[in-house]
């Protein structure tokens, strides 16, 4: 009865709900346990009401704002913490072995060749690529730039908020950003990529949420099916969807012209064979 205990305590507040407050309320009361893994953008869009309305309520209720209030609810359910293993049945390394593989699947499906191939269309015409990302998807940036390097792209990626910003300032038609945000409510990366669009680049978004701030932001969106709860920021199965995304668009856009590829392939392998014994 732990999320009960969470709404026994917000119902001392039902009085001082407007209308569009109550709508939330009620749909809490039903399905409160689904709330971790929405964002703010879902959420309003599942129960009818406005964003505005969502945050209203949460600082009504005595939280700072949604992801506040989330993390509430997570602790409450215990979603997302290190327990022990109940699956007698399988051993740790088998469990951990079918979420990797199942993040991978799960991506397959939520997106299409002709996403992936409209992305290629973006990059090979592109006259700057960006890799935008900050903390665990800011890894994923720099990832994606070390791999195009290795066919003799020249991207670059930024993971600092500060640098996202002025370089999104900088950018015109004809650039292209890549944005990593699991959530899609990342405010650095959401507002880089905003501003960059306002000057006419293109952004494409790789994320875990179809409706989040990003995807308003983004001109074409990948999927991938890393959710991730409150206190799940990091993990492996959230990144390897991320990576996969990466060696998709890798794959494809060297496919596009192998003969430079294998030549810059080759020709960094040989720069860096006097660095291993």
């Amino acid at each position: 009865m732990v999320a009960g205990n969470l709404l026994d305590a917000i119902s001392v507040y039902e009085n001082a709900f407007t209308k569009s407050e109550k709508i939330l309320y009620e749909y809490l009361k039903e399905a409160i346990d689904d709330l971790i893994y929405m964002s703010v953008t879902e959420l309003a869009d599942k129960i009818g009401v406005g964003e505005s309305t969502i945050l209203r309520f949460c600082r009504k209720v005595g939280y700072k704002g949604y992801q506040d209030f989330k993390l509430n609810v997570a602790q409450y359910l215990g979603a997302g913490q290190l327990e022990q293993r109940t699956d007698e049945d399988k051993s740790l390394m088998e469990v951990v072995e079918s979420s990797l593989i199942n993040s991978i699947k799960k991506s397959t499906t939520l997106i299409t060749e002709e996403k992936i191939e409209d992305t290629v269309e973006l990059l090979n015409h592109a006259k700057r690529v960006l890799f935008f990302g900050v903390g665990s998807s800011g890894l994923a940036a720099v990832e994606a730039k070390h791999r195009f390097m290795r066919i003799g792209r020249k991207y670059d990626a930024f993971t600092d908020s500060h640098f996202m910003m002025m370089i999104a300032s900088t950018l015109q038609e004809g650039d292209v950003i890549v944005a990593f945000t699991l959530s899609g409510g990342t405010k650095d990366t959401v507002d880089a990529c905003r501003v960059a669009r306002e000057n006419g680049a293109k952004v494409v978004a790789i994320t875990s949420y179809l409706k989040s701030p990003i995807t308003k932001n983004a001109d074409v969106v990948l999927l991938t099916s890393g959710k991730e709860g409150p206190f799940e920021g990091g993990s492996m199965f959230a990144k390897v969807s991320q990576l996969y995304i990466i060696d998709l668009l890798f794959t494809y856009t060297a496919q596009t012209d192998i003969e430079h590829a294998k030549h810059y392939q080759n020709t960094i392998a040989k720069s860096i064979t006097d660095k291993s014994y």
